[in-house]
């Protein structure tokens, strides 16, 4: 017993031993690695290292990883500055900081509009916002719609709807991508509030990001929410038109008469620029829009997660009422 106890005791000593013999020459090799002339090797998994060891004549500077890690990081600092230096030039870097905040609190404010959109579109979110009728407000009692007519209004209300949300999401993507429109628009709507800048000069700043902007709704404009604006959009009432007799149709081209009337007569609303734009922004001094984008954020994410909550609630409704039963 005792000598079967020793031989395990031996067997497993000279196990540990050879690892511990495995680890320090794997240690010294390591080393030795490790000592190789830099200038000689090649950044691991380039066409450069495959060729120098296909034929060791060749020849050329290859730059070790940790250069290259250092250098793209160099690059990544400086591209964010390089964007901006214009715009840093002009209005200094801390207004410039403070721009970049408003512009991503505007975005975050898109993104949740594109998901209560998705939410409004669909069967359980349906009654938010108003719906067909919330969105065409005074002009929905005043046509007076069959019960056929809203039917196939709600569908390409709808329609309008997910048309809408497509556009939206396209114009997240491009100011994620460059936020330097909506950048430069709250900093010429700052330096117009403070003085520094003449109204007309900032009325061609607006119309100059305006093609840059398409698809970003001015926050603070209570008109873009609720069940959208669907009058704004030509082919929303083309083929709302198509579903009126001849009476409901003059009340609806009248309406929108008055609408192109009250716009075109707006004497803050720049040339080029589409109604419910962010590029018509009022001027305001920075802070102050930063309070109210941030302020606006808040009440739209608010809002998104009621509808959420709402909808689950419409979802486990029926389970309710069994299990009441």
């Amino acid at each position: 017993m005792a000598s079967s106890l020793l031989t395990k005791t031996m067997k497993s000593n000279q196990t540990m031993m050879y690892a511990i013999g495995v680890l320090i020459v794997a240690s010294i090799l390591m080393v030795v690695l490790l000592k190789k002339d830099p200038d000689k090797s090649a950044e691991p998994g380039s066409v450069t290292a495959q060729s120098s060891v296909a034929n060791s004549t060749s020849s050329g500077v290859k730059a070790s990883a940790d250069e290259t890690s250092q250098a793209a990081s160099t690059r990544a600092r400086k591209r964010p500055t390089s964007a901006t230096a214009d715009l840093e030039a002009e209005y200094g870097k801390a207004r410039v900081a403070l721009s970049r905040q408003v512009s991503s609190n505007v975005i975050g404010i898109m993104e949740d509009a594109v998901q209560m959109g998705e939410i409004m579109n669909t069967t359980q979110g349906a009654g938010f916002g108003g719906g067909l009728g919330g969105a065409l407000g005074r002009l929905n009692g005043e046509l007076q719609l069959t019960k056929d007519q809203r039917s196939k209004a709600n569908s390409i209300y709808r329609e309008y709807m997910q048309r809408k949300n497509e556009y939206s999401k396209a114009a997240v993507a491009r100011m994620n991508n460059d936020p330097r429109s909506l950048m430069k628009l709250a900093l010429a709507s700052d330096s117009n509030a403070r003085g520094e800048m003449t109204d007309a000069e900032y009325k061609m700043v607006q119309s100059e990001v305006s093609g840059d902007l398409t698809g970003i709704i001015n926050p603070l404009d209570r008109k873009n929410f609720g069940g959208g604006s669907p009058l704004r959009d030509p082919q929303f009432v083309s083929d709302l038109r198509n579903l009126l007799d001849s009476e409901q149709a003059g009340k609806l081209d009248a309406a929108m008469a008055q609408r192109q009337s009250d716009a075109s007569s707006d004497p803050n609303m720049p040339p080029g620029v589409e109604e419910g734009n962010i590029a018509g922004l009022q001027k305001m001094e920075l802070e102050q829009l930063d309070k109210s984008i941030e302020s606006a954020r808040k009440v739209t994410t608010g809002i998104k997660s009621m509808m959420e909550g709402m909808g689950g609630l419409r979802d486990m409704m029926p389970s309710m009422l069994q299990g009441g039963q």
